[in-house]
């Protein structure tokens, strides 16, 4: 019977997993050919290429035939230190635990340091996480031998009551210094935030209201059973008595609960909107305590009248010249019945760009707006200024706060260098402009002092332009401030200012 590919493969399987008879772990009578036809009995088997066997099997350090040539390349290492004295700052500490603090109270701490190195100390910034507030520095330069400190502030009028943590990064130039990132310190605050009387809700929050339209809410309040703190309430006070009433029922409905303690009073809270927009008032509750003598509870919300304005304002983050603006539409429309809506009269900041168009006759308009292109660059507060015909709402106002980038911008945008007397120094810096190829590039009339300046034109109009600054080899040692100017074709933005600052060290 002539070999069937079925018979030949089912024999290959059985040699392939040391059964069958005349299977031999060395040379095999049945084996596959490379395009992986089986091979019939009798025919020479090719030679088998173990892939395994012949790659270097990894040892650990330590164990016989360790060869430190198969370890895996390493990551590139960090940024290293310039040649020359070097600064190093050395905290006293680094963390700091003010254990308890009554809502409602500030804490402040100094994390005292001292620059051990043999250069100047450079506190570039100091950039604390939320809720904690760095107070400045008397001076970011601290010379060797030197001491300061860092003072941060917490106020825990707003934080929940419980565990805070904070962390305050200090940049610096101590490249030793790596707490997260090269040159970059970081500090620690933490405590617990308590409190011994509180209101459920913590706040009375107003949603969908119009003006004249009243509602109420009520609120309980209670001690936490917190070192054995009754509850005496002594007196309440509103922020604004027109709109805002409290009437303080005592005791609780809900006093002697597994939640709420004997003492639980309820407070039911009445709010009348006597004007439109944003409300931000207050309830302050005195107590009879020493430990927390106020309770206060927020009243925030947003009033509407008979003229729904959207968005109510605008904020960009970025923008870049030339863009549109987004959002670059304000809608003003009727929300309930009422004589036909009109736009007396539409205004604007200088800058500020509008026009009116009409969508639905006596009921809804829409104001476009952009931003001047030839202004300068730089942030813009503004607002515009829309005039009706509406008893409640005769006149809006639309605040606009946005940010315009420089459409030309060089990478970087300051230079900060530290250099040795005598050695050469060299920067480049990048200048392209944004949006657009059509960018001419100059060396302004006002040259650096410490630097020979050179412009290399770019190749292709998508590129940018080279600009190398050559430190001049008769500098002296000591502090530089100098700045490049460079003039530009781009309407309000004729001149461009690179600062340069740097400190050139005597050589060693």
């Amino acid at each position: 019977m002539k070999n069937s590919p079925w018979i030949v493969l089912s024999v290959a399987v059985l040699c392939m997993g040391g059964m069958g008879p005349g299977c031999d772990t060395e040379r095999s009578e049945a084996v596959a050919d490379e395009s992986g036809m089986a091979l019939v009995q009798g025919t020479e088997p090719r030679k088998q290429i173990d892939r395994a066997a012949n790659r270097p099997a990894k040892r650990r350090p330590g164990q016989p035939g360790f060869d430190a040539q198969q370890r895996s390349p390493r990551k590139p290492a960090a940024a290293q230190a310039p040649a020359g004295p070097q600064p190093r700052i050395v905290f006293d500490h680094k963390k700091y635990d003010f254990k308890t603090v009554i809502k409602g109270s500030k804490v402040t701490h100094s994390y005292p340091f001292t620059n051990t190195g043999k250069a100047d100390l450079v506190i570039e910034k100091v950039q604390p996480s939320c809720g904690c507030v760095a107070i400045p520095l008397k001076k970011n330069r601290i010379a060797p031998g030197e001491s300061s400190e860092i003072e941060v502030s917490f106020d825990s009028t707003q934080k929940s009551p419980g565990l805070q943590r904070f962390t305050i990064a200090v940049h610096t130039n101590d490249y030793l210094e790596r707490d997260r990132g090269v040159k970059i310190a970081v500090l620690a605050l933490q405590g617990d935030v308590i409190v011994f009387f509180k209101a459920v809700p913590p706040q009375f929050y107003l949603q969908g209201l119009t003006r004249g339209e009243a509602t109420m809410r009520q609120v309980t309040v209670h001690s936490t059973g917190l070192e054995g703190e009754i509850l005496e309430i002594d007196r309440i006070e509103v922020s604004n008595p027109a709109a805002l009433s409290v009437e303080m029922i005592k005791p609780s409905r809900r006093a002697g609960t597994a939640k709420f303690g004997p003492d639980a009073v309820d407070l039911n809270l009445s709010y009348t909107p006597d004007r439109i927009g944003y409300v931000t008032e207050t309830i302050t509750i005195h107590t009879k305590s020493k430990e927390q003598p106020t309770i206060l509870i927020p009243v925030r919300g947003r009033i509407q009248g008979s003229v729904k304005v959207t968005p109510p304002q605008i904020y960009v983050r970025k923008y870049q010249r030339g863009q549109k603006l987004v959002p670059n539409q304000i809608t003003v429309s009727r929300t309930g019945k009422g004589p036909p809506l009109k736009v007396l009269e539409l205004s604007s900041t200088e800058g500020l760009n509008v026009d009116l168009k009409e969508i639905v006759a006596g009921r809804h308009y829409a104001v476009q707006l952009n931003l001047d292109p030839s202004r300068t660059p730089g942030p813009f507060a503004g607002e515009v200024r829309i005039l009706l015909n509406s008893e409640d709402q005769p006149i809006v106002r639309v605040p606009v706060t946005l940010y315009m980038d420089p459409a030309v911008q060089s990478t970087p945008e300051a230079v900060y260098f530290e250099s040795e007397a005598g050695k050469p120094y060299v920067k480049q810096i990048m200048v392209r402009r944004l949006g657009s190829p059509d960018l001419q590039l100059e060396l302004g009339e006002k040259t650096p002092a410490h630097f020979d300046v050179a412009i290399l034109n770019p190749q292709r109009p998508n590129l940018p332009y080279r600009v190398t600054l050559t430190l001049k080899p008769n500098t002296q040692p000591g502090e530089i401030k100098d700045s490049l100017v460079l003039k530009t074709n781009v309407a309000g933005e004729e001149e461009i200012v690179i600062p340069i600052n740097g400190v050139i060290s005597q050589g060693g």
